[in-house]
């Protein structure tokens, strides 16, 4: 999935809700992705520390190493906004699939980096 700037995210979000150039959701499409950061470090359990999304902070690396945990995490936002439950309880169940993914991935890497770390080597 080719996600990697915050403009890219609230456009695919947007095509995600069928609601392109809806001026309902296009207005707090930034409220969207703010809530839905808040759900993301819920559920990293705050072991990952990631700067916001902004005009000023394009990307950041959750973004840039799992998009798609941001666009269901902003799918989901925005279908609570909407009051699309059915839709946001899809979202809820793959937002949840990419989060334990990028958790795995994440683990993986920090094990390998520890396994690979040669005694007395200076770093």
């Amino acid at each position: 999935m080719a996600i990697a700037s915050y403009d890219e995210l609230k456009t695919q979000v947007l095509k995600y809700m069928l609601r392109e150039g809806d001026p309902v959701l296009t207005a707090v499409i930034e409220t969207v992705v703010a809530m839905a950061e808040g759900r993301i470090d819920d559920a990293l359990l705050g072991e990952v520390a990631f700067d916001p999304l902004s005009d000023a902070a394009p990307t950041n690396d959750i973004l840039a190493k799992a998009p798609s945990v941001y666009l269901h995490a902003c799918v989901l936002e925005a279908c609570i906004y909407v009051e699309n439950h059915e839709k946001g309880t899809t979202h809820l169940s793959l937002m949840d699939t990419a989060v334990k993914s990028y958790n795995r991935k994440r683990r993986l890497t920090t094990i390998a980096a520890q396994k690979f770390k040669l005694p007395g080597a200076v770093v």
